[in-house]
């Protein structure tokens, strides 16, 4: 499907191994690392911030029209919200 041989795949797997984010399980292959309730609380901390200065430095550098899409996808995803169509909220709809 991707046209990549086998070599690159498995170089790429066991990088990923060796970053404790997959594992080798014997029968199974390499599934990726289950996450403990502790990481993914460490791990939202971090997007919690990361996030938060993403969006302080996208609202110093918007112009006008910036602001009016973004009040536009907001009051789309109100609407969604309210007809319990959570589908509709992704951008772009």
């Amino acid at each position: 499907m991707f046209e990549v041989s086998r070599v690159p795949v498995r170089d790429a797997l066991q990088l990923l191994i060796g970053m404790g984010l997959a594992v080798n399980v014997p029968r199974r292959g390499v599934i990726v690392r289950p996450l403990s309730w502790q990481l993914l609380d460490e791990l939202f901390e971090v997007r919690k911030i990361l996030e938060g200065a993403a969006i302080r430095m996208a609202m110093r550098n918007a112009t006008p029209e910036h602001h009016r899409r973004l009040d536009s996808v907001i009051a789309r995803q109100a609407e969604c919200l309210k007809a319990g169509t959570p589908s509709g909220m992704r951008a772009g709809r």
